[in-house]
């Protein structure tokens, strides 16, 4: 064996003449490839003035005397290029590059793009055995490899967590993921010790609710509308001027029949909109009609069973079966009255009393002509 088995530098032979030459020749190759630096692995064509020891990884589509060396280390000594073959694992500081290099399956690339499983890693700071990446920054960037970028935090089961833990001096104030379930979550903490829930998004259903006994408020920026909606679609605004509004004209209602208000606030009356041009009229309500409705109901003083003033005071009002018989005895049906289920007649029963006003106003007409049909009776039969 003349060389040696990893660097290839030639051996001393035993009472070989010139030994000065062999072992000058082993430290030029052991000066160009240990503690190896390469100018460049990409320059493709020799320096037309390259410093003594300066040493270049010769890249495929070289020319000129690096032509037949492609994959070899070009290194300048004494006035020309000499040439080495670089072994699996070597490690090498690549100038123009500014990085670490190592010589993998025959071609030179960045050291750390082939670490794999280490243990842990610490950038500016040190990683433990529970923190095992760490990095001190003030700026930290994910950026994407030509077009999306996704950052991935896995769990093992449903009750472990993979969250985002945001910290000021290392104790924690807010927290958002899966926190112990599928549900995504965000926690708030005065003390990094006491959790608060500040919000829970599940498929089904998204909780908002406030921290402290103070309000939960919803704002919007500039102009903007907070809005509501239901399977994708807004139903409900706040606008810019304060004003609650439907997005949908004559679709959506406010409470149902098993769903209702106590009682409404309003410094005005209801408008409601009443154009002939949206109307079919069916009939005239007859005076007589109206006369009848009104003498078969009688209105009633009443107390809510389950107190909905919350006062406990007695109110006024009509009972629904009562205005039910006397439509039935007049022959008469309209909006006034109906069902909560109208295919289950024992549902609860609903009235509408702005549908009575009409009833009203025609009794009053048919009453005041009557006035004055004896008014003018009375004046007549009265001597002058």
């Amino acid at each position: 064996m003349s060389l040696t088995p990893r660097l290839n530098l030639p051996y001393l032979a035993a009472g070989q003449a010139q030994k000065h030459v062999t072992l000058n020749e082993a430290l030029l190759a052991l000066d160009a490839i240990c503690q190896l630096v390469l100018k460049s692995t990409t320059v493709a064509t020799p320096p037309a003035s390259a410093a003594e020891g300066d040493c270049h990884a010769v890249p495929a589509g070289a020319g000129g005397v690096w032509a037949a060396q492609v994959g070899q280390i070009a290194g300048w000594f004494d006035g020309g290029w000499q040439f080495f073959t670089p072994g699996e694992g070597w490690l090498a500081w690549v100038e123009d590059a500014q990085s670490l290099h190592v010589f993998r399956a025959g071609a030179w690339q960045p050291a750390l793009a082939v670490q794999q499983n280490l243990e842990r890693l610490g950038i500016a700071t040190t990683a433990t055995g529970s923190t095992r990446f760490a990095i001190a920054s003030a700026v930290t960037r994910f950026d994407h490899a030509g077009s999306d970028h996704r950052m991935v935090v896995n769990k093992a089961a449903l009750s472990n967590t993979a969250s985002l833990l945001f910290q000021t001096g290392y104790s924690g104030r807010a927290e958002f993921g899966l926190t112990g379930s599928d549900a995504f979550q965000l926690k708030v903490s005065a003390d990094g010790t006491a959790w608060h829930d500040a919000m829970s998004a599940s498929p089904s259903q998204v909780t908002l609710q406030s921290v402290t006994s103070g309000n939960l408020r919803l704002m919007t920026n500039g102009t903007g509308s907070l809005r509501l909606g239901t399977g994708g679609t807004e139903r409900i605004a706040l606008d810019s001027a304060g004003h609650l509004v439907p997005l949908a004209d004559n679709v959506s209602r406010l409470g149902g029949s098993g769903a209702r208000f106590s009682a409404v606030w309003a410094a005005t009356g209801t408008i409601q909109t009443s154009d002939q041009r949206e109307k079919t009229v069916e009939t005239r309500l007859g005076e007589a009609s109206a006369l009848a409705l009104l003498d078969a109901v009688s209105p009633v003083l009443f107390r809510w069973k389950q107190d909905v003033t919350g006062d406990g005071r007695l109110q006024a009002g009509f009972l629904a079966q009562d205005i039910k018989a006397a439509l039935d005895e007049a022959g008469m049906d309209f909006g006034v009255w109906g069902l909560e289920d109208p295919a289950t007649p024992e549902s609860r029963q609903w009235l509408r009393p702005d549908q009575l006003i009409p009833v009203l106003w025609a009794a009053l007409k048919q009453t005041r002509a009557e006035l004055l049909e004896l008014r003018a009776r009375f004046e007549a039969s009265t001597p002058a």
